[in-house]
């Protein structure tokens, strides 16, 4: 009996070391695949992330009218229609969707009917300030024109800033081709930049002619009327070399703007002039 009594014990014992043992086991198997979980979670996270910054995950839709051009955003096409533009803010899997317009320093002056084909900006670098001339019809082709564009929140432009300004208040970036025109070698010194561009306010729609084989072939345009207006702000960054223009025809003397702060002052614009311009013209979309 005693013998029994004793195996009995020792079986017992045997017992509660092999389940603290299994406990123990299924506590670190629990513990590794939270770990693994969690990690799985934050590596995704941070690989989405990752792509967003690195990859192109935008489309630039034109509506192509005008022929022999590439697929930009060119002024003399017609201006998307409010059908087509519902039709693209029903597409499937796009997160959003933004109308696209520039501010160029060459356009149409509505309110002084005449062309204008120069501009100029004004740079102001520790008190000294110094104007640089942007003219269509000289002779040099890097300073014909420059466009204000518009940047989006989803774009991460500060991950592609070469040189960034102390003060970057304000979020607006210059190309590296326009920080090279403007002598702005880098940003140890508050930048200011000074200049009128052209603000679309309507459209004016007329004929052109194209000609191909000695045919005349007419099209249908939509031109800007634009409103000129001033702009002035402190450089934030200037952009690498790899950010040029991929939308228009209109160079890569760029400054790049919140798209919010174009969009508010081109609806501001528009609110100050299109009721006696649209009155004989076309309300201003995009094309």
């Amino acid at each position: 009996m005693p013998f029994y009594l004793q195996y009995a014990k020792r079986v017992a014992r045997k017992g509660r070391v092999q389940r603290r043992i299994m406990l123990a086991l299924c506590a670190t198997a629990i513990a590794f695949s939270s770990a693994v979980y969690n990690f799985g979670d934050a590596f995704v996270a941070r690989q989405e992330q990752f792509m967003n910054i690195i990859s192109d995950r935008e489309v630039l839709a034109v509506n192509m009218t005008a022929p022999f051009y590439p697929a930009l955003d060119m002024e003399e096409n017609l201006a998307i229609t409010p059908t087509e533009a519902e039709a693209i803010y029903k597409i499937s899997n796009v997160d959003e969707v933004y109308p696209y317009f520039e501010f160029t320093s060459v356009d149409y002056d509505v309110i002084n009917r005449a062309a204008a084909l120069d501009a100029s900006i004004s740079v102001t670098i520790n008190g000294q300030r110094q104007e640089y001339v942007f003219d269509e019809s000289g002779n040099d082709p890097f300073m014909d024109r420059f466009s204000l564009i518009p940047y989006f929140p989803e774009q991460n432009i500060t991950k592609r800033v070469k040189y960034k300004s102390n003060n970057s208040d304000g979020g607006y970036y210059i190309s590296a081709q326009l920080a090279h025109v403007l002598h702005i070698p880098d940003l140890e010194n508050d930048v200011t930049l000074h200049l009128t561009a052209f603000v679309p306010v309507a459209l004016y729609d007329t004929i052109m002619n194209a000609w191909e084989q000695e045919q005349r072939i007419p099209y249908s345009i939509d031109l800007d009327l634009s409103e000129m207006t001033e702009f002035e702000f402190k450089v934030a960054g200037i952009l690498d070399d790899s950010c040029i223009n991929r939308y228009s025809d209109s160079g890569d003397n760029l400054i790049y703007a919140p798209y919010a702060d174009m969009k508010a002052t081109m609806e501001g614009t528009q609110a100050n002039y299109a009721a006696d311009v649209v009155s004989t013209h076309k309300e201003w979309s995009p094309s």
